[in-house]
């Protein structure tokens, strides 16, 4: 009867988690290049021309900001804008590195001075005016508004 209790609790559980999945997330509403607002478009276009982008995601329902954009391109990197169209985490494909024209100066200089022969994976703008950037080594690093260092994360 314990074994049999068991396995049923096992079930549900099972159950539960599939049902939870995020990858059926009713929210997320697949779109075409001409539905980003302009600025992303411009954006992808000045940023991203050799790029191939194989899907473009709208998130009617964000919390945060009311909707905001992922694309996502075929070498894996992906960026994410909000409801305006303005970039807010930039990711660079597996091996590669956020291209240099996206991270600003004094992020860039402390990063090279700092964590020498690192790459920066992805860079992110944060509610509040913080940064974020993850380097290839694992390491995150924060940033305040005007790109004083604040801290670092293993």
């Amino acid at each position: 009867m314990k074994k049999l209790l068991s396995l049923l609790l096992i079930g549900i559980v099972a159950c539960m988690a599939w049902s939870c999945s995020s990858d059926d997330d009713p929210e997320d509403v697949i779109i075409s290049v001409n539905d980003l607002p302009k600025d992303a478009q411009t954006f992808l276009d000045t940023y991203f021309t050799n790029s191939t982008i194989v899907k473009v995601e709208k998130d009617v329902d964000n919390a945060n900001t009311g909707a905001f954009y992922e694309v996502t391109f075929k070498d894996g990197g992906e960026v994410d804008f909000d409801v305006t169209g303005n970039w807010v985490s930039v990711e660079a494909p597996a091996g590669g590195q956020v291209l240099d024209e996206l991270i600003p100066e004094p992020i860039k200089a402390y990063v090279t001075a700092n964590y020498e022969g690192l790459r920066i994976t992805e860079i992110s703008k944060e509610l509040g005016g913080y940064w974020e950037v993850d380097l290839s080594s694992g390491i995150d690093l924060y940033f305040d508004g005007d790109y004083n260092f604040v801290r670092a994360d293993n």
